[in-house]
C-alpha cells in the first residue's frame, strides 16, 4: 500500500534542503508552496479568493498578486493573518487532497502501490491537514531558527521573531510529530539522518 509521509517544519528550519534531496532521488513530492503559487496565478482558486476578500490594492498593475504587500500586511496584524490563513486552508485543502489521490493512483498504477509519496506542507499542524501515514518534522531550535531568517530575508530581529511566532512554535511540533530530522548541523549530516528514516520505511539506501 501507498505510503504518504508529510514533510513539515518552521520557517527557515530547511525543510527545502530535504524535499529538494528527495526529489533528486525520485521520489514523488507535492509540494505545497509551489501549489500555492500557482493558485495565486490571475483567475486561479486562491488569486480570486485573495482578491475578493482583500480587494485590489494588493495586485499590480500586470493583476499579479504583490506578495510583499499582502506579506506586509498580514503580519502586521494578527486578524489580517487568521483572515489570509482561513482563506488559504479552505482553498488549499481541497487542491492538496486531489494532488495525494492522483500520486497514490500513479504510484499504484507504475509501482503497485509500494512506493512513498512526500508532501512538503509548512503549515501542515496548523491547517489540520491529515492525509498522511507519518509526519516528518524538519528541526532547529529556536535560536538558529531566527539567526537563518534574519540572514535568509535581510529582516530585524524584531520582524523575523514576528514571522516566527506568527507559526506554531517548532518545540510544539515536536510533540505532535512521528519523526525528527535535526537540521542544525551540516546538509550531509542532514542527508544522513534522512537516508536512516527511508531505510527505517523499506527503502534500499
Amino acid at each position: 500500500m501507498t505510503k504518504v509521509i508529510g514533510i513539515t517544519g518552521g520557517i527557515a528550519t530547511g525543510k527545502s534542503t530535504v524535499s529538494n534531496f528527495l526529489k533528486e532521488n525520485g521520489y514523488q513530492l507535492i509540494d505545497a508552496d509551489e501549489m500555492v503559487h500557482e493558485l495565486q496565478e490571475p483567475e486561479q482558486s486562491l488569486y480570486n479568493a485573495i482578491k475578493e476578500n482583500f480587494g485590489p490594492a494588493f495586485f499590480n498593475d500586470d493583476k499579479s498578486i504583490n506578495r510583499q504587500k499582502l506579506s506586509d500586511f498580514v503580519f502586521s496584524n494578527p486578524e489580517n493573518l487568521a483572515k489570509l490563513s482561513e482563506i488559504q486552508n479552505r482553498v488549499i485543502n481541497e487542491e492538496l487532497e486531489n494532488r495525494r489521490n492522483q500520486a497514490v493512483a500513479f504510484d499504484q498504477k507504475n509501482n503497485g502501490g509500494n512506493g512513498i509519496i512526500f508532501m512538503d506542507i509548512p503549515l501542515l499542524f496548523e491547517g489540520n491537514f491529515t492525509y498522511f501515514d507519518e509526519v516528518w518534522l524538519v528541526y532547529v531550535p529556536f535560536e538558529i531558527q531566527l539567526k537563518r531568517l534574519m540572514a535568509r530575508n535581510d529582516l530585524s530581529d524584531e520582524q523575523a521573531r514576528s514571522r516566527i511566532e506568527s507559526q506554531m512554535s517548532i518545540e510544539e511540533k515536536k510533540l505532535l510529530t512521528d519523526k525528527i530530522i535535526d537540521n542544525s548541523a551540516s546538509i550531509e549530516n542532514t542527508k544522513e539522518q534522512i537516508k536512516k528514516l527511508l531505510k527505517g520505511s523499506g527503502e534500499n539506501f
